[in-house]
């Protein structure tokens, strides 16, 4: 009865290290919003614990909030934007599109910092990374920035 007994309450105890365990490794996602140079910005992080592994962007332009009403002034834009978008192709760990329809454009951005380069994305302006990169990147950190640039957390 004893030896049943301790190996129940050691079999519990794992069982309930596991589960604590693996709660502590599960990816989640924050996502903010705000407004930057009269875009809608919303930003969503996946994270596990701290470490940020992935930080998608969806850029809005409403023609309207620019004056834009002209086709040609549309296309203008979708062009310079698809110039600038050139840059991101060949960036390891980034994607990176522009899209446009009659009253917006939209510009996503996916950067994966697990397979990313921090040196060439800072080289290329892709984001600001602030501080020490060994580690990664601090979803501490990065929530707070944001939070200070105006952002508000979408829940």
């Amino acid at each position: 009865m004893k030896i049943s007994m301790k190996l129940m309450v050691g079999s519990l105890l794992c069982t309930m290290m596991l589960v604590l365990l693996s709660a502590c490794g599960k990816e989640e996602t924050k996502t903010f919003t705000g407004e930057q140079n009269r875009a809608d910005v919303e930003m969503t992080y996946t994270y596990k614990g701290d470490k940020v592994l992935k930080q998608t962007s969806k850029i809005t332009i409403d023609y309207k909030d620019f004056n834009i009403t002209e086709d040609s002034q549309k296309e203008e834009l979708k062009k310079q934007l698809e110039t600038e978008s050139k840059k991101f192709q060949d960036i390891k760990g980034v994607k990176e599109s522009v899209k446009s329809n009659d009253n917006q454009l939209i510009e996503n951005v996916e950067v994966d910092y697990e397979k990313a380069d921090f040196k060439e994305l800072r080289d290329n302006n892709v984001v600001d990374i602030i501080g020490d990169t060994d580690k990664g990147v601090s979803m501490k950190k990065s929530e707070k920035f944001i939070k200070e640039q105006g952002f508000k957390e979408k829940k």
